[in-house]
């Protein structure tokens, strides 16, 4: 199904024989090869499809993991070494 959504949104060049749908080995060689934007990363955006899921969890654990993460590495650390 993948395969087909990259040939309906143009990514990936195809042809169409009768039913069969054909892709030419350097169309999925080109296709395969990673782009400079996909090596550098793309700024995260409303028009990103991963964006919709953004917040959807709630937690009540910490919400400043990322401050204190060494903090929290050494409890978990120490709570399995007990």
């Amino acid at each position: 199904m993948t395969v087909r959504r990259h040939i309906a949104a143009g990514r990936l060049k195809a042809r169409r024989f009768g039913r069969r749908v054909r892709v030419e080995r350097d169309d999925l060689d080109e296709f395969l090869e990673p782009t400079a934007a996909e090596l550098q990363g793309q700024p995260f955006t409303e028009d990103d499809a991963l964006w919709d899921i953004v917040g959807l969890v709630e937690t009540d654990g910490p919400g400043d993991v990322s401050e204190n993460k060494y903090k929290y590495l050494a409890e978990a650390y120490q709570a399995r070494t007990e």
